[in-house]
């Protein structure tokens, strides 16, 4: 009897003895949560009596490292939107080691919540001095119900809040607004009973000047020998390229530098605008007047020819056909004589 008490307290012993060189896992914790795609980190964990453990995930996403041999380990896990609303178990499962032990695995459990998001059609933009501007099509979800606009210029931002989506918003810059930039920020509310984090966009605007109005100086009025005139415009933008438009007709002509001469320009009544190299269009300048061009007088008819002789040594010609009012100037060829006068006709 003593002897079979002996054998049966040994091979607990020996049992116990096994079972305590097993491999073990603890984790610092065995369930979390994340919004969105934030990814989670899980630091402090350790195992015992193993030589590595392998980290496993059923989500979308993905778990870092695959494996590790180091004890305290941490792993992170990135969700992706396939995650959105569900639980993503990791798995930790420890080497098999040699002898009767099995491999010794524990389980994290993941709540990916899928948390406010917020996309805007454009995230930036610009326009000209007090011109509005209006951005469509921004789009909010994850469970958020409302967006809260605001900005840091001396303009006027409308709406001040949206609860549908898609929702736009226009921004009427001021004078205090011109040649600066206007950040305008969007944030979500935060859904009831959750932890996550509103989301938050912004829109930078740049409010650019409209060019001054060009002004025009010297004009030149055709002639008898050209159709058309010219003027010159100044106060053109100094920096950049411009693009000068006649109306009526909208010929444009482009160019560098504060002033310019427009030639070729049709008799009539114009305006010029200017278009500075931000795309912004200046006031219409003050009235151009292109006279038509002057008439041109008729060729002298030839009259009445008297040729030299023996006494008088030069001959005479009569011309007829001249303007009938105001003076003339007849310009005889080969040799350059001029003669003036007024009337329709001279010999």
């Amino acid at each position: 009897m003593t002897r079979v008490f002996f054998l049966a307290a040994l091979f607990l012993s020996i049992t116990i003895g096994l079972k305590g060189q097993c491999p073990l896992i603890t984790l610092s914790s065995t369930s979390g949560t994340t919004c969105g795609i934030t990814p989670i980190t899980v630091a402090d964990n350790k195992f015992e009596n193993a030589t590595k453990v392998t980290i496993s995930e059923n989500g979308a996403g993905s778990v870092t490292p695959g494996s590790t041999t180091n004890s305290p380990f941490s792993f992170t896990y990135t969700p992706k939107v396939g995650d959105f609303g569900k639980i993503v178990t990791i798995t930790i499962t420890t080497d098999n080691p040699p002898g009767p032990c099995q491999a010794y695995t524990k389980i994290f459990l993941l709540s990916v919540t899928p948390g406010p998001s917020l996309t805007l059609s454009s995230s930036s933009g610009s326009t000209c001095s007090t011109t509005p501007v209006t951005i469509n099509n921004n789009t909010f979800s994850g469970g958020a119900t409302n967006v809260t606009l605001t900005d840091d210029g001396t303009g006027t931002l409308n709406p001040a809040t949206a609860s549908n989506a898609p929702f736009s918003f226009t921004y009427t810059p001021a004078a205090g607004d011109i040649g600066n930039q206007v950040t305008i920020t969007i944030t979500t509310d935060t859904p009831p009973g959750s932890t996550c984090p509103a989301a938050v966009a912004t829109y930078v605007l740049t409010v650019n000047a409209n060019p001054s109005v060009p002004l025009p100086g010297m004009i030149t009025q055709p002639t008898c020998a050209v159709t058309t005139g010219s003027a010159q415009l100044s106060g053109l933008p100094t920096t950049g390229s411009w693009a000068i438009t006649r109306t009526p007709g909208g010929t444009t002509t482009t160019g560098s530098g504060d002033n310019t001469i427009l030639a070729g320009i049709p008799s009539g009544t114009y305006t010029f605008t200017v278009t500075n190299s931000s795309g912004c269009v200046s006031l219409s300048s003050a009235n151009v007047v292109i006279n038509p061009q002057l008439p041109v007088p008729a060729a002298p008819v030839i009259g009445s020819i008297i040729l030299p002789g023996c006494i008088v040594l030069t001959g005479s010609v009569t011309l007829s056909g001249f303007p009938s009012s105001g003076s003339w100037t007849i310009t005889r060829s080969p040799d350059g004589v001029t003669t003036t006068g007024s009337g329709t006709s001279i010999t």
